[in-house]
Order: C-alpha cells, then structure tokens, then sequence
C-alpha cells in the first residue's frame, strides 16, 4: 500500500509542474521520461538494498 507521503509528494509535482507551465510562454514539453524514472527506481531500489543489508 503506497504511503500517504508519497502520494502527496505527487500531488504537489504535479501541481507545482502545472504551475510553472502556465508561467512559461510558449510551446514547452514536460511530460516525463521513463528511462530516467526507472533508473532513479533502480538506483534507489539497489542502493536500498546495499545499506539494508550491511551492518549496523
């Protein structure tokens, strides 16, 4: 079950991407690039893992 800070943590980039768009003039792209959302993803997940594992 995803936690209660996580969602509010997307809601709020997803307000403040909203936000900043309507600030910008012209044609701008900001929708979001898997590639770099799963390698953050993996980086977290592996880096999790490394110090969950070592001793204390």
């Amino acid at each position: 079950m995803p936690d209660s800070r996580a969602l509010f943590g997307l809601f709020v980039v997803r307000w403040a991407t909203s936000g900043l768009l309507t600030l910008h003039y012209g044609p701008l792209d900001a929708a979001p690039d898997w590639r770099v959302i799963g390698f953050n993803a993996t980086i977290a997940l592996r880096t999790s893992i490394l110090f969950g594992r070592a001793p204390a």
